[in-house]
């Protein structure tokens, strides 16, 4: 389905309603629990150092946005002008609001939740701060980015990215050894090819209602370190087409990978599940324990040399470790 054809397809106005109206429960729902959580540790420990540069936008974020703005699914007939500027609109408050910078990237987030408010206005719930619907878009939207995309916290240093790419690449080389090592060898590198999956979640050049889709699952999921699961399963199914090709073609054949239908969405969600399944528990526990320790320090820091060790040892733990444990279940189930 083109970007044209879903303005008027009724299944994606119904998807985008259905969006509309369980997104706010199942989204302000977590984010209040962390707000209070966040509320706590200040209490406790005392509020986290702010940078000066994220308590106002700096004048290159605010050219930057307007850029991104205007180039933000450029053939699709639902972003007009007035949408455009919608999307400004919600940029501009979550970087004030939450204090950060802005990152490219984020305009392909904020570009579902201008979309499905101009299709129906998401709904209050007992969680919505506000009355109208422009703000519970904002909550919506901060409260999603808040709980399922952390790189947008990562400032300048770029560590919660790298580190969820260093994760991804030990999964890929767990389940998909020879691919691994033939993306290695052609110096096709994952920082390239998947960064666009992790910072904007797979809406980068994927259609608006396979995104929908995507997201819905994924919040009801609940679940922020699946996103490699699903990036390594979207490679197991593309991975025949990546050994077919020549070695000088394989960055441009990786680069051209999508999800564009919702029939390949089930197919990749299904992979997914499964890559979770025969994945050691201790590989989401670690990525999880780990992103949420290094954010926790982008809060309280103002400068970040630690960063720099951080990724020197993020680099070192190129293979998934296993706890003995596991190894040993792992033996008896191929025995």
């Amino acid at each position: 389905m083109d970007e044209e054809s879903e303005v008027q397809d009724e299944g994606v106005v119904s998807l985008a309603a259905e969006c509309a109206k369980l997104w706010p429960g199942m989204l302000l729902k977590s984010s209040e629990e962390e707000g209070r959580l966040k509320d706590e540790k200040e209490v406790t420990e005392g509020p986290g150092v702010e940078h000066p540069a994220h308590s106002a936008l700096t004048e290159a974020d605010t050219h930057t946005i307007r850029v991104d703005v205007m180039r933000t699914r450029g053939n699709h007939p639902a972003f007009g002008p007035q949408m455009r500027e919608r999307l400004r609109e919600l940029l501009t408050q979550l970087c004030l609001k939450e204090k950060i910078r802005y990152m490219q990237g984020l305009h392909e987030v904020a570009a579902v939740f201008a979309y499905i408010e101009s299709t129906e206005g998401f709904h209050p719930t007992e969680s919505t701060e506000s009355t109208d619907a422009s703000s519970r878009t904002l909550e919506c939207f901060m409260a999603f980015v808040r709980n399922f995309m952390p790189c947008f916290y990562d400032a300048e240093s770029f560590v919660i990215l790298h580190i969820t790419l260093l994760f991804f690449r030990q999964l890929l080389l767990y389940h998909l050894p020879h691919l691994h090592n033939q993306l290695e060898e052609a110096g096709v590198a994952p920082v390239v090819y998947a960064t666009p999956w992790f910072i904007t979640l797979f809406a980068y050049k994927n259609p608006l209602h396979v995104t929908m889709r995507l997201w819905h699952e994924y919040i009801r999921r609940g679940d922020p370190t699946f996103v490699p699961f699903l990036a390594v399963a979207l490679m197991e199914l593309e991975k025949q087409a990546f050994l077919n090709v020549e070695e000088d073609d394989l960055n441009s054949a990786v680069d051209r990978t999508r999800i564009t239908s919702l029939e390949k969405l089930r197919d990749v969600w299904k992979a997914a599940e499964s890559l979770h399944a025969r994945t050691p528990k201790s590989f989401t526990f670690r990525m999880s324990k780990v992103l949420t320790q290094v954010r926790q320090q982008l809060r309280k820091e103002t400068g970040h040399p630690w960063t720099e060790s951080v990724l020197a040892r993020a680099e070192q733990e190129r293979r998934l470790a296993l706890l003995a444990r596991e190894a040993i279940a792992q033996y008896v189930r191929v025995s």
